[in-house]
């Protein structure tokens, strides 16, 4: 952990910061260093990995492609109750582990200006 930041009750920053990106164009399953994955372009699936035992992590997920992307939780496991959710060009999902499932911290249904 000599290169890792940990924020115990929130995160100020006087300027920007840089999160792990990772832009994919096939079948893809998210990784435990990842943080934000852009689909770029085709149809395909992006699966999560397990919410067991990762409390709290967070990853957003972007379809700036053409094509339609379906997140896809582990095994059973659900994303807000449902086993997968589909972004359409321009969509976007934040996503948190709550220990058992994923929840949707916000989702955006397509360009927003």
């Amino acid at each position: 952990m000599a290169n890792e930041f940990v924020a115990r009750r929130g995160l100020i920053t006087l300027g920007s910061f840089t999160v792990p990106y990772t832009a994919v164009t096939s079948t893809y399953t998210v990784g435990e260093d990842d943080y934000v994955v852009n689909a770029t372009s085709g149809t395909f699936t992006i699966t999560l990995p397990t919410a067991v035992g990762i409390t709290g992590k967070n990853y957003f997920i972007k379809n700036s492609g053409a094509g339609v992307i379906t997140v896809d939780g582990t095994g059973s496991e659900t994303i807000d109750g449902e086993i997968t959710t589909t972004l359409n060009q321009y969509g976007s999902v934040q996503l948190i582990s709550d220990g058992t499932n994923w929840t949707i911290a916000s989702i955006v249904t397509g360009k927003q200006i």
